[in-house]
């Protein structure tokens, strides 16, 4: 859609420098040097050696997660513009993001002396000062950083795990990691929000990776809503799989393959099926694998993570870990992941089927002596009127409108308090 946006404005204006630098940053997602260079070309025709060309590209790159090229360009923009602001808060922020953390804050810290009207590198900034006064445990090839609270009191589980997550999972999908990776758990959601974005907020996220960084809220600033361990194991999955595709995996498929891996660590960990989940693979109400980017983009993104856990499960179960390793690995070749897919698995016509029919069998395996209609209306009263009695003599049924039961029953619950 982007790139049809872009023709638009060249069809008004064949010389508009913005828009020629939009489609060779387009190109470099798609991995197309060639049309990339091309299109690079035409947009210094007028800009020459402005650094907006450099910029734009490095931007959409790290916003793509290819922060190693995205990097390169921005560095190349900061040599034609050393004291732009955006230009350097953009280069540290991105390095702070890849693990490259003494040069990224010190780009932070002049992009703040610059402007010091940046919120973002205000931030940033201020947050720094509270992170010196962490310290960091270090264990094959993990550093953890953690308030000296948190770590007195569960600093070695913590290493313990990610070490031991990063070993597993690295082993298990053939890498070797180049670069220690860097775990901070931070004890607010705020320090959190900031460490990751730059700005407070990111309430829905339990950790964030980059990549050789991961990070996270200590279980104390987010009491009773998550489990920390799946969440730690969960992003160090994503920590190996970034890696092992050169930072091109799809989301959906990093997110799946991230929650599987966590089920099969655990088996109380990660998504499993629900009566929401069942009605909808039973009926056939969910995208095919090549969009399931889709559902990442709306209301269905729970369903998202768990049906990509599941065409995960199905590859790695049907087809062996090589499969995946191997579609990894084309995808880290600018390979298009259907195609990688189809190449290590069958065409994808097939696997649509066969990937439905095993999702249809963990679905009809849930509660398969339950009696899922829903109620009806003369049910439904006299549900409402009487919930206990109802219940036992319908052992079996569940309440599929359970949210609308709920009300009444807290009203037979609750005893009456005299006023």
């Amino acid at each position: 859609e982007a790139k049809d946006v872009l023709q638009q404005v060249l069809a008004i204006n064949p010389d508009h420098p913005e828009a020629w630098t939009g489609l060779a940053a387009i190109a470099l997602v798609q991995d197309d040097q060639k049309e990339a260079e091309s299109a690079i070309k035409r947009a210094r025709k007028f800009y020459g050696e402005n650094p907006r060309v450099s910029e734009i590209i490095g931007v959409t790159l790290a916003g793509q997660y290819r922060f190693e090229e995205g990097i390169k360009y921005l560095e190349e923009a900061r040599q034609l513009d050393p004291l732009s602001p955006s230009i350097l808060f953009e280069l540290g922020s991105n390095q702070l993001r890849f693990g490259q953390l003494e040069p990224g804050w010190e780009n932070v810290a002049q992009a703040h002396e610059l402007d010091p009207y940046n919120v973002a590198a205000f931030n940033l900034i201020t947050l720094r000062d509270k992170l010196r006064d962490y310290p960091v445990r270090e264990k094959d090839g993990v550093r953890l950083r953690m308030s000296p609270e948190d770590m007195a009191v569960f600093g070695t589980r913590a290493l313990d795990l990610a070490a031991r997550a990063k070993t597993t999972l690295a082993d298990k999908y053939g890498i070797k990691l180049s670069a220690p990776v860097m775990v901070e758990i931070l004890p607010k959601q705020e320090d959190f929000a900031i460490r990751t974005f730059g700005l407070p907020g990111g309430e829905s996220f339990l950790g964030v990776c980059f990549g050789p960084l991961i990070t996270m809220t200590s279980p104390r600033g987010r009491l009773g809503r998550a489990n920390w361990e799946a969440v730690l194991w969960h992003e160090m999955t994503h920590t190996i799989t970034l890696d092992a595709s050169r930072h091109r995996i799809p989301r959906w498929l990093s997110e799946g393959i991230s929650v599987f891996e966590e089920r099969e660590v655990h088996a109380g960990w990660g998504q499993g099926m629900n009566s929401e989940y069942r009605k909808r693979f039973l009926d056939g109400d969910v995208p095919p694998i090549t969009r399931l980017d889709e559902s990442f983009a709306g209301e269905d993104i729970m369903l998202g993570y768990y049906h990509a856990s599941l065409v995960a499960e199905y590859i790695v179960r049907t087809f062996g870990i090589e499969a995946m390793r191997s579609i990894l690995a084309d995808l880290s070749n600018g390979k298009p992941v259907a195609d990688a897919i189809a190449k290590h698995t069958k065409p994808i016509e097939e696997l649509e089927k066969s990937f439905l029919d095993y999702a249809k069998k963990i679905a009809s395996g849930y509660g398969p002596d339950l009696d899922w209609s829903s109620l009806s209306d003369e049910e439904y009263v006299a549900y409402r009127k009487d919930p206990a009695p109802w219940v036992a003599a319908n052992p079996k049924r569940v309440l599929k409108n359970h949210k609308a039961c709920r009300k009444p029953l807290q009203v037979h619950s609750t005893p009456k308090v005299p006023a």
